[in-house]
């Protein structure tokens, strides 16, 4: 499992393998460790997975000290073994008090291996503007 963090947005990218195993088990998670050189033990631990939510309908994403999880429904697991469907995208808006809004998006993608990846991205996330974005194509690039 591999996981991206940029500004609002956090993006898991999952083998096949372990899409099958979050279906079958609930869980897959992984986590990075550092250990000080001096006193030979663990001095941080940062952990992120995602978690099979058993009764809930709405998937999410929660941040806590020292980890990441996206919690996501059953229906979601199901439609993440679907061969035709890519990933699962969350996006959250919140109102907050003075009348801005934050926007935080979460995605769980399934990592192809470059041999049998016959789609190619066509999106990006812009963090500017909070949107998803068409990547351009090198034709288009020059035009502009």
């Amino acid at each position: 499992m591999k996981i991206r963090i940029q500004d609002h947005s956090v993006r898991f990218r999952i083998s096949l393998q372990e899409a099958k195993i979050l279906l079958r088990e609930g869980r897959i998670e992984s986590r990075t460790e550092t250990f000080s050189k001096i006193a030979k033990q663990c001095s941080g631990r940062f952990a992120y997975g995602i978690k099979r939510l058993e009764n809930e309908l709405e998937s999410r994403c929660e941040i806590l000290p020292g980890s990441i999880w996206i919690l996501l429904s059953q229906r979601d697991c199901q439609r993440l073994n679907d061969p035709t469907i890519e990933g699962i995208y969350l996006q959250e808006e919140t109102e907050l008090d003075k009348g801005t809004v934050h926007r935080f998006m979460a995605f769980v993608e399934k990592d192809r291996p470059s041999t049998k990846c016959d789609k190619p991205e066509l999106w990006i996330y812009d963090h500017r503007s909070n949107a998803t974005i068409p990547i351009l194509k090198p034709e288009e690039v020059d035009a502009q």
